[in-house]
């Protein structure tokens, strides 16, 4: 079971810091049923590193979102997204 929700994540990196769940759920969301966005945050201080682990409800949606999004730039954050 372990294998097979972690090939429903993907790992989403180069956000700023001040990035919400709302834009990345808009982002990603084109690309399959998104269950769970997870920021990881700075153990310092409790910001979001700007990457989160983005959780979709079937392992070839989240496969589509990685392969389609690989090096691009989000829309209005202005830094690569992936």
């Amino acid at each position: 079971r372990e294998a097979a929700e972690s090939n429903c994540k993907v790992y989403v990196a180069n956000m700023t810091w001040w990035s919400t769940e709302a834009e990345v759920e808009a982002l990603c969301s084109e690309y399959g049923k998104v269950v769970s966005i997870e920021f990881i945050a700075d153990r310092s201080n409790g910001k979001s590193k700007g990457c989160a682990l983005v959780e979709f409800s079937e392992p070839q949606a989240a496969a589509l979102c990685k392969d389609k999004l690989q090096g691009s730039r989000a829309p209005s954050w202005g830094r690569p997204s992936w």
